[in-house]
């Protein structure tokens, strides 16, 4: 997937991102906004990367998870 794709669909799953992160983490939005900032530039930087092994949804979604205290 290339950086365009990448942000295209990371806008389209923004809504549905953000209201993961803040079910994971305990309805703290500063909390939620954070971890998706650093999720997202993870992804961004390439220091993330889709290896299309699950849906981009379902690894996003883990990777969002993972980051929450």
């Amino acid at each position: 997937m290339d950086i365009a794709e990448l942000k295209a669909e990371l806008e389209t799953l923004h809504s549905a991102s953000f209201g993961w992160a803040l079910s994971c983490c305990r309805r703290d939005r500063g909390e939620a906004e954070d971890v998706l900032q650093t999720v997202y530039l993870k992804i961004l930087e390439g220091k993330a990367r889709f290896r299309g092994e699950a849906a981009f949804k379902t690894w996003l979604f883990g990777d969002s998870q993972d980051r929450c205290g």
